[in-house]
C-alpha cells in the first residue's frame, strides 16, 4: 500500500527538521531530539554492522537499518515457531522471542509489547549530530 493508497498525503519526512537542525544557526544548539532505540555507535554489532552495509551499498545506514533487519529476523523466528504466517498466530509467538541481533537482545512480554525499550538522545553541535546519552525503559 503506498502513501496514496493510504489516505495520507504530504511530506512525512524529518529530513527539513533534521537540516534544520545541522545547519549553522544559534537555534540549532539547543534542540535535543530523541529517537527510539539504541544508537547504532553503543550497539554490540554496530560499527560491523554499519561497515558491512556500507560496502554493499554504497552510503550510510540510515537510523533504522539496524531495527529493520533485526525485525525480519524477529518476524521470520516467530513463523517458524508458529509453523504459519497467519498474523494471529505469529504474534502468539511473540512472548518467546529471544533474539540476539544488532541491535541487542530483543524480548517482548506476554501482550507482545518490547521489553526492555531504548531511547537514544541526540543534540547538534557545529551541525553534526551527537549522542547525548541512551535511556533504558
Amino acid at each position: 500500500m503506498t502513501r496514496l493508497q493510504s489516505g495520507l498525503r504530504g511530506n512525512l519526512s524529518l529530513a527539513p527538521v533534521l537540516r534544520y537542525c545541522a545547519a549553522p544557526n544559534p537555534a540549532a544548539g539547543n534542540v535535543v531530539c530523541s529517537q527510539a532505540g539504541m544508537a547504532v555507535e553503543r550497539m554490540n554489532g554496530g560499527a560491523q554492522f554499519a561497515a558491512k552495509y556500507t560496502k554493499r551499498f554504497g552510503h550510510p545506514i540510515e537510523f533504522d537499518a539496524p531495527f529493520t533487519y533485526d525485525a525480519v529476523y524477529i518476524v521470520v523466528d516467530a513463523m517458524k515457531r508458529a509453523n504459519s504466517t497467519d498474523p494471529a498466530k505469529v504474534l502468539a509467538k511473540a512472548s518467546g522471542t529471544d533474539y540476539k541481533g544488532v541491535t541487542g537482545e530483543t524480548t517482548f512480554d506476554a501482550k507482545g509489547d518490547l521489553q526492555h525499550g531504548v531511547i537514544s538522545l541526540y543534540d547538534y553541535k557545529d551541525g553534526k549530530k551527537t549522542l547525548l546519552d541512551v535511556v533504558k525503559m
